[in-house]
């Protein structure tokens, strides 16, 4: 979820110059995201106990994206055209990712199906998806990186 949505916000972030960030923005976000997005994903499964692969995968990128933002008004963005427009692009830009990811390794994330897996394998299973893909992006950043 992280992979997809970072590299649409890195084409979104050079489309304006007060848009811009520095390069250490997108691996900092990768680890804030995933971190928030294993908090939303906890709070969903064990809090509240949902079992719906949709809901989760309309959900935790919320989470991400309000996360996000609250960390950029506190920093002193600009409220409207960054902080609240970047709410909205955010949440779509984790959307496609998240919606794949919760629905078609359902298996993994949601517990009440018929095919899950035991607990103790889905959640090596989980975090072994997570941190392989999230060191690869940020390997990938950090021998490339964004050109602004």
């Amino acid at each position: 979820m992280m992979l997809v949505g970072t590299l649409i916000d890195a084409g979104v972030h050079s489309l304006r110059p007060q848009w811009g960030v520095s390069p250490e923005y997108f691996t900092n976000k990768i680890i804030f995201g995933v971190l928030w997005g294993l908090a939303g994903y906890y709070a969903l499964r064990k809090l509240l106990a949902v079992q719906s692969a949709r809901t989760m995968a309309l959900v935790v990128p919320a989470i991400i994206a309000a996360a996000l933002q609250t960390k950029y008004f506190y920093q002193g963005r600009d409220f409207w055209g960054f902080v609240v427009f970047f709410l909205f692009a955010h949440y779509l830009m984790f959307l496609p990712g998240s919606l794949v990811a919760f629905t078609r390794f359902r298996q993994v994330f949601v517990v009440g199906t018929q095919t899950a897996m035991p607990a103790v394998k889905r959640w090596r299973v989980s975090i072994a998806l997570i941190v392989g893909v999230e060191a690869l992006f940020y390997l990938y950043f950090h021998w490339f990186p964004p050109l602004y």
